[in-house]
């Protein structure tokens, strides 16, 4: 077993550990830095919304699980590869479970569209843009311009 860099109640830490395990990962893949910074402040780990996806999010993101609509977009705009990686980035830079849609919208006034993945961040705002800062240096490296312009992250950021 991996050793736990944070404090956690010890149901929710013997649930980690056992689904790190059962992925083949270590348990700070799992629990993602910005979700540990979040616990060492003093906040309650039974948060449900802080790890309500933890034993149902895939360990490869895969653009079926958010609807025909969302294949289609990615397929017609060539997109699937990056979105995929996209999705994959914000995974290992954001607590499990973190977001909540992705669509593809269309801004009628602009003439352009879109894929939208928006998340809901539970923390602090200094916990939030240390993960944000990292997922950017990541996906900037990952999907080359125009096609990052395609793949937009929206966010709020909840302070529990």
């Amino acid at each position: 077993m991996s050793t736990m860099s944070v404090t956690l109640p010890d149901p929710l830490r013997q649930r980690v550990e056992r689904l790190a395990a059962s992925r083949g990962l270590s348990v700070d893949e799992i629990v993602s830095d910005a979700v540990a910074e979040y616990l060492a402040q003093g906040a309650d780990p039974a948060v449900g919304v802080l790890l309500r996806d933890l034993s149902g999010s895939d360990p490869a993101p895969s653009l079926d699980r958010y609807g025909q609509e969302v294949v289609q977009y990615a397929a017609e705009h060539e997109l699937g590869g990056h979105a995929s990686r996209m999705l994959e980035v914000i995974r290992r830079h954001f607590p499990a479970g973190s977001i909540v849609e992705v669509r593809p919208a269309f801004d009628p006034d602009a003439g352009d569209d879109w894929l939208s993945v928006r998340l809901a961040f539970v923390g602090s705002p200094e916990a939030f843009l240390a993960a944000y800062r990292g997922y950017l240096d990541e996906f900037a490296r990952l999907v080359p311009w125009p096609t990052g312009a395609k793949l937009r992250l929206s966010y709020w950021i909840v302070q529990a």
